[in-house]
């Protein structure tokens, strides 16, 4: 499920696409361009609607790549951008769906501090069960050279008696 990133963690970096752009882009608009101004938090399109603008979440890194990638190949395809520009936007919609509405800062602090503890939790258990498969390995192989020792026990006392 995905989260809202905490206050402050998304770096001027992650303003590269904005979601009113990548609508657009969905809607299949080809001239469409979204141009981040250093001065301002806003980008030109958003700035010359006169509307807020929202960088994209830090959630859509994969779709956002995607999207890349089908842009700055040797032939980008129109319909495939659109497309990966919709499947952005649809994950980007889910998600917002998915994230519980906090009435104050203090409630979202809380949530996110909790889904850290979990997320920790949750590798732990993965570290104990990666430590459990170990030993279960190690113990397959005991068992198997204590085998060994046990016919090569039989087969001692009759190599006494040859030597002898």
């Amino acid at each position: 499920m995905p989260i809202p990133a905490p206050a402050g963690a998304l770096p001027a970096a992650f303003r590269v696409l904005c979601m009113r752009c990548l609508r657009a882009k969905a809607r299949g608009i080809e001239a469409h361009e979204c141009v981040w101004s250093p001065t301002t938090l806003k980008c030109e399109y958003c700035t010359s609607q006169h509307a807020g603008c929202v960088p994209l979440p830090w959630y859509l890194g994969e779709e956002y790549q995607a999207l890349l990638d089908i842009e700055t190949s040797t032939n980008p395809s129109p319909a495939a951008i659109t497309a990966a520009a919709a499947e952005a936007n649809r994950v980007a919609l889910v998600a917002a769906q998915s994230v519980p509405k906090f009435s104050s800062s203090a409630e979202l602090g809380i949530y996110e501090e909790l889904r850290a503890t979990r997320a920790a939790i949750e590798a732990g258990f993965a570290a104990i069960e990666e430590g459990f498969a170990a030993i279960e390995a190690g113990f397959a192989q005991v068992q198997s050279l204590l085998i060994l020792l046990q016919t090569d026990e039989k087969r001692v006392p009759a190599l006494f008696e040859e030597v002898v």
